[in-house]
């Protein structure tokens, strides 16, 4: 299964039980086999209990969740383990990193259940006005507040949905943990300890609040200066979240950054009307 039909399974999902289902999981749950239950737990966030080779489960929450957000993408992602068709002999605990955890790098399975739980939790009807809007962790609050989900969680599916070029950064500890980006932005993101000149390094080193709203930052500080043109910045905008020892950060391009680019056309002078046969010598996106 790709990650792009875990996100229609969610949307499926949605179409049978209603745009606000992830609000009911705890009542649906029992129409499709699958009970919920709060637990004393030290060693996971979530966990899948399921019958063999039957549609019988159960979900256990742990208790100690202090943030009915982050319980309610807990149970969401546990579902999808649950529904997702290829994760039928899907079972057993997920950690605090499993869980809303958008890094590609973390298990394939965990991924998917995160991409079904952010469709789930924050269906595209809610999202899309929202994501057409200019980007701001304003937008990012409105998406968390409509649909009771968390910052972080919110942050990705801006982003995801989102047709500016824009990506957001999980950093903890003063390191890069994962990002996201729209298809808009086309740099990588340096996975690596935080640039000292980057409002989020600067989180770490003071403790302090970062300022409310974007701040001008050169591009380096964030991507791969090789592929840069020179003088570069992106626009970032950083919340220090103190109780994670984490910061959420927003990076927005607001123009171009790249060094050269590569359409294969020429810039000026005369066309050559070879060029619209088959002798043609450059062709679209190939290097010269």
């Amino acid at each position: 299964m790709n990650l792009n039909s875990a996100a229609a399974f969610a949307r499926g999902f949605i179409a049978v039980h209603g745009l606000d289902c992830a609000k009911r999981l705890s009542t649906i749950g029992p129409t499709i086999g699958l009970e919920v239950e709060e637990v004393d737990a030290d060693n996971f966030e979530g966990a899948l209990v399921r019958a063999a080779a039957i549609p019988l489960g159960m979900i256990l929450i742990n208790r100690t969740i202090r943030e009915p957000s982050r319980k309610l993408f807990t149970i969401a992602h546990e579902f999808g383990h649950y529904v997702l068709p290829d994760h039928g002999d899907e079972a057993g605990p997920c950690g605090r990193g499993d869980v809303e955890n958008f890094d590609e790098r973390i298990a394939r399975r965990e991924h998917e259940a995160n991409l079904f739980a952010a469709e789930l939790t924050m269906p595209e009807e809610i999202v899309r006005p929202l994501a057409a809007r200019n980007p701001s962790f304003k937008v990012v609050e409105e998406i968390a507040g409509s649909c009771g989900t968390s910052l972080t969680a919110a942050a990705y599916r801006l982003v995801d949905r989102s047709t500016h070029a824009l990506a957001v950064v999980w950093s903890s500890g003063g390191q890069v943990r994962w990002y996201h980006r729209s298809k808009e932005f086309r740099p990588k993101i340096r996975v690596e300890e935080l640039s000292t000149v980057t409002v989020a390094a600067d989180c770490f080193r003071s403790g302090d609040p970062p300022p409310t709203g974007w701040v001008q930052v050169p591009a380096d500080a964030w991507l791969y200066a090789d592929a840069l043109r020179e003088g570069a910045t992106l626009q970032e905008w950083t919340r220090y979240l103190p109780s994670y020892d984490a910061s959420l950060t927003l990076l927005h391009a607001t123009g171009f950054l790249e060094a050269r680019h590569d359409y294969g056309e020429p810039d000026d002078g005369e066309l050559d009307p070879r060029e619209f046969s088959l002798e043609r010598t450059r062709w679209p996106g190939k290097k010269r």
